[in-house]
């Protein structure tokens, strides 16, 4: 079995897996799709490392919540944060689900944090 990163000009060849629909949907550079193929080079497995922006720590003054100026700002933050990572959103952990969900933030389920320092 071989592992690598697939260029672009064999990005055709995900057509046929989930990932390929993935890095058709996204700027150029956005996915870094690695493939796993057999000794005759057939792709046996896909997976797609997404650059992505997570934010931690939202909280908001018991005092300022629910006038919006406070989110406000963190909305125009994400979008700078947008305009300077290229990338098409930000995830969030927050137990505030209809309060995000109120503001445009969709569910991601299932979601895991995998720590690669093992």
């Amino acid at each position: 079995m071989t592992i690598r990163e697939l260029p672009p000009a064999e990005w055709p060849r995900l057509s046929d897996s989930p990932l390929g629909a993935l890095v058709a949907a996204q700027p150029a550079g956005a996915v870094l799709p690695i493939v796993t193929e057999d000794a005759g080079g057939a792709i046996v497995g896909t997976i797609g490392l997404v650059p992505l922006l997570h934010a931690e720590g939202l909280w908001i003054d018991p005092a300022h919540r629910g006038k919006g100026a406070a989110f406000r700002s963190f909305l125009r933050a994400m979008q700078m944060a947008r305009a300077r990572y290229g990338v098409q959103g930000v995830v969030i952990s927050t137990r505030l689900e209809r309060t995000a969900t109120r503001l445009g933030a969709r569910p991601l389920p299932p979601t895991f944090y995998w720590p690669l320092d093992r």
